[in-house]
């Protein structure tokens, strides 16, 4: 299994800048021109700590997903947004539209109203706009943006000590690996019970993170993520009709969610994420059997039984243990199952 990076960090920057520089015209090609820049590891780990919900999760064959705002990293998501370009970029915007009087008649034949009447609905509802746009709303506006896309967390790796002290119980949880090459294990779609499955619909790509000490551009899509916030919310009928006319911005919520600080460059991360934003009132997961499950150096005897049962239970075959090698090295040794 693997044991060093699958992506090198020139690799995954040429990964980045491909991604920045989609523009949602032709999503079938730009995912094309994506997946051609991504060097993908067989095995995929996922570090875990013993609890009832991992365990339940691994009987399960569940793989759950989670948005950044309940990562552990205050700046995951590293993005930045300047809030006074904002405010102006709108002033500008409806000062143009009411001065302009092509646009001001288009826009009020759009809405069947006089232009009088649209000159005075765009006067009240800036500053009604402006008002609303408080130093408290933005300084928000990052933790709602890290809401907007639903992921889960891999390391490209089992060798990598932080994720076993940071997300492993120092060595005494245990790592779930998911083998890539086998189609057999995507479980989704394959059962009787995925026909009422409300996750049905949502398709899950697997992408490397990036890491960089400088913070992605996120205003534009702030600005535009707030004025559709700002009209739902009026919600009367002139401003219904103006929510077409704010940009969706095709792939920066993938942007804004593979971006981290470069200090956590040796985490190898991957994440598997969901191609929309779903908000549901219950869990979201896919369904993927591991390949097998790899239990920590340093964990208990009741743990490792708990793991192990829960394995054997999901019918996972592959079963690993972290030893320390005559060198001094971590070293994976199979116990049942599958040889790595």
């Amino acid at each position: 299994m693997n044991t060093e990076w699958s992506m090198s960090s020139e690799e995954r920057k040429k990964f980045w800048d491909t991604l920045c520089s989609l523009d949602g015209q032709d999503v079938e090609n730009d995912i094309k021109s994506l997946l051609a820049t991504i060097k993908f590891p067989r095995f995929l780990y996922r570090y875990r700590s013993v609890n009832n919900k991992s365990l339940s999760a691994l009987i399960e064959n569940k793989m759950y997903f989670s948005t950044s705002d309940y990562y552990d990293d205050p700046f995951d998501t590293y993005i930045r947004i300047d809030r006074n370009l904002v405010l102006e970029g709108i002033k500008q915007e409806v000062e143009d539209l009411r001065s302009n009087e092509k646009r001001l008649s288009g826009f009020s034949d759009y809405l069947g109203i006089s232009n009088e009447e649209c000159q005075n609905f765009l006067t009240d509802k800036t500053a009604e706009f402006i008002g609303n746009v408080s130093y408290d709303f933005f300084k928000g506006i990052r933790r709602e943006l890290r809401k907007e896309i639903y992921s889960v967390c891999f390391s490209d790796t089992w060798k990598n000590e932080n994720l076993w002290l940071k997300y492993a119980d120092q060595h005494k949880g245990f790592a779930v690996v998911y083998d890539r090459s086998d189609d057999s294990s995507w479980l989704c779609g394959t059962e009787k019970e995925c026909l009422n499955c409300m996750n049905k619909d949502l398709n899950a790509y697997i992408y490397p993170m990036c890491y960089s000490d400088e913070k992605y551009d996120a205003t534009i899509y702030a600005r535009d993520y707030v004025v559709h916030k700002l009209l739902v919310n009026l919600n009367n009928s002139y401003t219904n009709p103006l929510l077409q006319f704010v940009s969706d911005h095709p792939w920066e919520k993938e942007k804004i969610t593979l971006i981290k600080k470069k200090c956590h460059e040796y985490d190898a991360e991957w994440r598997a994420i969901l191609s929309t934003p779903y908000y549901l009132n219950a869990p979201v997961y896919k369904k993927w059997k591991p390949y097998g499950v790899i239990l920590g150096l340093n964990m208990e005897a009741d743990s490792k039984k708990l793991v192990v049962n829960a394995a054997e239970t999901a019918g996972i075959t592959g079963i690993f243990q972290v030893g320390i090698s005559d060198s001094d090295e971590l070293e994976l040794m199979p116990i049942s199952g599958r040889k790595g």
